[in-house]
């Protein structure tokens, strides 16, 4: 009984493993054909990955010379401000350096500049002096006055 029972297991075996050898396989499974169908197109693929590749090369190493470019230019710009900035500061330098030759000294400047001032105020005092006594409509007939007197010079 045991053989006969190893015989049926043996039995089984073979045969179930023989329906799955021999099972329908799906279309285009193991088939050359298809692959072949496809290898042009594959290729294409291939060649498209590798221009693209390229271009974003060709792309950043472009980027990057602009990028040192630009770099460039703003330090010549840099070294053109400061060496404006310089200039500026050394005519300054140049006219206070006359200021003080014209004036003897900045203080000598300074006094002559309060000395105006000082005439300025005095000036604007006697004004308001004199037209003390006159009143908005004193003024008023005043104007009015001086200007017939123009109209009776130009009119003539």
């Amino acid at each position: 009984m045991k053989k006969v029972s190893m015989a049926m297991t043996a039995l089984v075996i073979a045969l179930g493993s023989s329906s799955m050898v021999l099972a329908k396989q799906p279309d285009g499974a193991g088939a050359k054909g298809d692959m072949r169908e496809h290898a042009p197109m594959m290729k294409d693929m291939e060649r498209n990955r590798d221009h693209d590749m390229k271009v974003d090369r060709e792309m950043r190493e472009e980027h990057q010379r602009t990028r040192d470019k630009d770099m460039d230019d703003h330090e010549s710009n840099r070294d053109r401000d400061m060496k404006k900035d310089r200039e500026m500061r050394e005519d300054h330098q140049r006219m206070r350096d006359d200021d003080m030759d014209d004036h003897g000294s900045m203080r000598d400047r300074d006094r002559d500049m309060n000395k105006d001032m000082e005439k300025q105020r005095e000036m604007k005092s006697e004004q308001e002096r004199k037209e003390l006594g006159r009143g908005s409509e004193q003024g008023q007939e005043i104007r009015e006055e001086h200007n017939r007197k123009w109209w009776r010079f130009w009119g003539e």
